[in-house]
């Protein structure tokens, strides 16, 4: 692997990191520090840990300048960042928290009291089992250990104290993202198999082998955390708008004390009859939106019942997944929004997940979201190009480009009515101004293929054109040629000597190696050795 002490090629180390992983080799709690820190940037690879850990052995949080801005904070200005290069040969500059000005760190998520038995559940460990014991579990298995040896040439005897090794390096790492928040985890570090390692490459690889393994776990932790905290947030928010509800209910029972049943019955009517006429309203205002995809003439349109068909055939596996979406109206009425935990159905809860999902993926813009389901559709929620302050729902279909919702972030924001509105038919506008480009690209392809065949009008004369051009051509050579005669006679031909024959051919038959070299030049000096 190159190295340099300047520039490090992502996964590989650079002079100071090979020194590192030479003493880390001989160090046991060397190498803990360094597998507790890889853990603390875990979704970072093993070669970038080690340049950080090289020269900022305390770093926690790590990013380029522009993710440190996207997320809200600003670097020191002079900050000396720890650079990289890809294998497009493209400079990554990576800064640590510690070189920004502000004094709270980001954000991030946590296994607690609190959320530990969800994250148990969601990674199939038993309740009574120690928690760091089923990661390591669920991280390293028989397949991972063979295919390490063999790629590290560590011969099969070795098997038991390799997979020590690895089991350990592996939990450590774990140990040291979820030790973050004060966790305290007890792991102890077995070094053998990485000290009978032969060289820095090898040691090198089996860092990132180790932080691979890790790394999946982890991911698979802060979904269930954040999947959790949401949960969290929608019962907290749900147990407000009941203690509201029941301030309001006995509010309404002292005015009918005091007031008389007839007003407050009037006034229960009016706020019964409120739902109906919202709901009526929001069937109103589809209905209105996907009128024009009903339109008797528009279907009668020969063209735009080719265009369908041609659509179908490009597309039919998106088209019918939105479909299945539909009632016998063909209407899209309520849908069942699945998360990595459970399955929402109500139009308001559905509402209140994204908005805390939105205010979450606008508060930590680097973290992994969880993917959702929508009927046959993939979703998350992401940030719209440019804007990092306005949401939209990505929707990945079987299609190869995905589709998007824009998402109102406020609170009263109603995503659950533009889910809907999508479904009943702006997809299907999406499909089919994706389709009207393919087609007007293959129709501008077919005719300029088309032009090319087709025969030159004047083509005859452009033949003479060029025949008579030729002819004028050698003429000129001809005059040409006698002009030189005339100017300069000792250039005219004249006949060659069987001696000055056999003095050309012996120097165009001389190899090239029989000459000297010129002392300022590499390139060989041709001509007669004298």
């Amino acid at each position: 692997m190159p190295k340099t002490n300047h520039l490090t090629p992502l996964g590989g180390y650079s002079d100071a990191g090979a020194q590192m992983l030479r003493k880390m080799s001989e160090n046991a709690p060397l190498l803990t520090d360094f597998l507790r820190l890889q853990g603390r940037v875990f979704k970072h690879p093993a070669s970038i840990a080690l340049e950080f850990f090289t020269q900022k052995p305390d770093a926690a949080f790590i990013a380029t300048a522009a993710q440190w801005e996207k997320a809200g904070f600003t670097l020191t200005p002079g900050s000396k960042a720890i650079r990289f290069f890809d294998e497009h040969g493209k400079t990554i500059e990576m800064y640590d928290f510690s070189q920004c000005e502000e004094e709270a760190p980001p954000m991030i998520w946590a296994v607690t009291n609190q959320n530990l038995a969800a994250v148990k559940e969601g990674m199939g460990i038993p309740a009574e089992s120690k928690l760091i014991d089923g990661l390591v579990a669920k991280s390293v298995d028989s397949e991972l250990i063979v295919n390490a040896m063999q790629m590290l040439n560590v011969p099969p005897q070795n098997h038991a104290a390799f997979q020590r090794s690895m089991v350990s390096s592996v939990a450590q790492i774990i140990a040291g993202r979820l030790s973050v928040n004060g966790g305290n985890f007890r792991v102890q570090t077995d070094n053998s198999a990485f000290r009978s390692l032969k060289s820095t490459e090898q040691r090198m690889i089996f860092l990132a082998i180790a932080g691979k393994a890790a790394r999946g776990t982890l991911r698979q932790i802060e979904n269930i955390v954040t999947e959790t905290s949401v949960q969290a947030m929608l019962a907290e928010q749900e147990a407000k708008n009941a203690e509201l509800r029941r301030m309001a209910e006995s509010q309404r029972e002292a005015e009918n004390e005091s007031d008389g049943r007839g007003t407050a019955a009037d006034s229960e009517g009016n706020a019964d009859e409120s739902p109906d006429r919202i709901e009526s309203g929001e069937a109103g205002r589809r209905d209105g939106l996907d009128d024009h995809t009903g339109d008797p003439e528009r279907l009668q349109n020969p063209v735009v019942r080719g265009v369908q068909a041609e659509e179908s055939e490009r597309n039919p596996d998106d088209k019918k997944s939105a479909e299945k979406m539909r009632d016998a109206e063909g209407k899209v009425k309520s849908f069942d929004f699945v998360t990595p935990m459970r399955t929402i159905r109500k139009h308001e809860d559905i509402n209140a997940y994204l908005h805390t999902m939105i205010a979450k993926r606008i508060e930590r813009p680097f973290d992994e979201m969880p993917k959702y389901r929508i009927g046959d559709f993939t979703v998350s929620v992401e940030l719209r190009p440019g804007e990092m302050d306005q949401a939209m729902l990505a929707v990945k279909g079987q299609r190869e480009p995905s589709y998007s919702i824009p998402l109102g972030s406020a609170a009263n924001a109603d995503n659950w009515q533009r889910i809907v509105n999508y479904f009943d038919g702006s997809i299907e506008k999406a499909i089919e101004d994706c389709n009207a480009k393919i087609t007007k690209l293959e129709t501008d392809l077919k005719q300029a293929q088309e032009l090319v065949g087709v025969p030159f009008d004047r083509e005859e004369e452009l033949l003479k054109a060029k025949i008579d051009f030729a002819e004028l051509e050698a003429r000129l050579s001809g005059l040409s040629e006698q002009q030189d005669a005339i100017i300069d006679p000792d250039e005219t031909d004249e006949e060659e000597t069987a001696e000055e024959r056999a003095e050309r051919e012996a120097y165009q038959n001389a190899d090239d190696d029989d000459y000297p070299m010129i002392p300022d030049d590499n390139a060989p000096r041709h001509g007669p050795r004298r």
